[in-house]
């Protein structure tokens, strides 16, 4: 009890706590106060969800009175969550955010708050695959870039890596791949997955002919020996696989007795291989460097190493070299080509940029349509104007994946929509 009590008008009681006024006011406890700061006796935990689909996260705080709920995204600055047409349950335990975006695809916390304080819970991140024409695009988490190396159809995402080749489940971690030690040869490099996720190309050192791999057996099988001469290649020290499709085709390359790296295709009908050739540039190049394959094994997209971007090409099994025009709309040199999509139709990569563009590189994207005519390209947007863009994969829609510069020191993963819209991933 205080022992200054002069001029007391009055004394009440509010939550646990005593105030008397009057002249002189002292604010002190009852002897059993139950007033608490909130804590939070269950965090909400990580989210791996679909674009298009809901997502929900859960948080459940104590404390004297009881807390309310204020749901935050974890960027700079944050702004309060409001319940709109897709965001309901801002300030409540349970946040759910239906039609979900990419632009939805970051972390979440809440806070709770009562009259003794707040406090904050645990990071929640979001992460949304999206799926189009049989194919899945998806954050890989470990080296900040989308491509091609996620398992179609498989929930939560997982992607194959290479360099000690394993599988990443968001949630779960890093398991490497069991029975990549084959004929006394270890394979280690992922080259491709297909895209109906049930195969993987993976290569060791030097001449050692490339693994194919299936995933539901755990289980592979090497690429077997070329019948040599192929074409002018009468010996080779090196032999790997970029890409294979969903009937079993493969590109890759060899690097022959001349020291020239030539492109391949390999057949799984008829276990055969073929030389792509020379690309019908100006200085008939040899097509150095395939990027990717068709679902079905019969359109290839690369580039050649030895000139500059006028190189880069799609080659058919019925039809040969079809050159890849300049953009539409900037100019691009020296482009490196990557994928295709699995029906064929859409063609990305890479190049430095020129003219309007300013400096840098930046992302591209060619239409053949469909059917397939004369290829339309056009650059795709970077979020810097002198900055960084890549597309590695791309879908049946034209929905590209890849990395963009975010700062001068920092690439995030993107996203190109079929408008050529960008969407940088937190």
């Amino acid at each position: 009890m205080p022992t200054t009590t002069q001029g007391l008008s009055s004394v009440f009681r509010g939550d646990g706590l005593w105030l008397a006024g009057g002249d002189t006011r002292t604010l002190f406890t009852s002897g059993s106060s139950s007033v608490t700061a909130p804590s939070f006796t269950s965090q909400p935990t990580n989210f791996t969800g679909t674009v298009g689909g809901t997502i929900t996260l859960t948080a459940t705080a104590s404390g004297t009175p009881t807390p309310t709920y204020q749901w935050f995204p974890n960027v700079p600055s944050p702004v309060a969550l409001v319940d709109d047409a897709r965001i309901s349950g801002a300030t409540t335990g349970n946040l759910t955010i239906s039609n979900a975006t990419y632009a939805d695809a970051r972390g979440y916390y809440a806070v709770a708050t009562n009259t003794a304080g707040s406090t904050n819970s645990n990071v929640a991140t979001v992460a949304l695959n999206f799926s189009a024409g049989g194919a899945l695009l998806s954050p890989y988490g470990i080296t900040n870039s989308l491509g091609g190396s996620i398992i179609s159809g498989v929930s939560p995402a997982t992607s194959l890596i290479g360099g000690g080749v394993g599988r990443f489940t968001v949630g779960s971690g890093y398991t490497a791949l069991p029975n990549t030690f084959v004929n006394s040869v270890s394979y280690s490099t992922l080259g491709g997955l297909s895209p109906d996720g049930t195969k993987a190309v993976i290569n060791a050192s030097g001449n050692n002919p490339p693994l194919i791999y299936t995933l539901a057996t755990n289980s592979g099988t090497q690429m077997p020996a070329p019948t040599l001469p192929l074409g002018p290649i009468t010996s080779y020290t090196f032999f790997n696989a970029i890409s294979i499709a969903d009937n079993g085709d493969i590109v890759g390359q060899f690097l022959g007795q001349d020291s020239i790296t030539r492109g391949y295709h390999f057949s799984a009908a008829s276990q055969t291989y073929t030389l792509l050739g020379n690309v019908p540039n100006t200085n008939n190049d040899v097509a150095t460097n395939p990027g990717g394959i068709s679902a079905d094994g019969s359109v290839v997209s690369g580039y050649e190493r030895i000139s500059t971007f006028n190189g880069a090409f799609v080659w058919t099994t019925t039809g040969g070299f079809t050159l890849l025009p300049q953009p539409a709309n900037g100019s691009i040199v020296n482009g490196d080509i990557r994928g295709i999509s699995p029906n064929g139709r859409y063609i990305v990569g890479f190049g430095g940029v020129g003219g309007a563009f300013g400096s840098g590189s930046t992302a591209m994207r060619w239409d053949r349509g469909s059917p397939a005519g004369t290829p339309v390209g056009f650059a795709l947007p970077r979020r810097l104007t002198d900055g960084f863009g890549d597309a590695f994969s791309v879908n049946d829609d034209g929905t590209a994946a890849g990395t963009v510069s975010f700062s001068s020191n920092e690439n995030r993963a993107a996203v190109w929509l079929p408008s050529g819209a960008l969407i940088v991933l937190p």
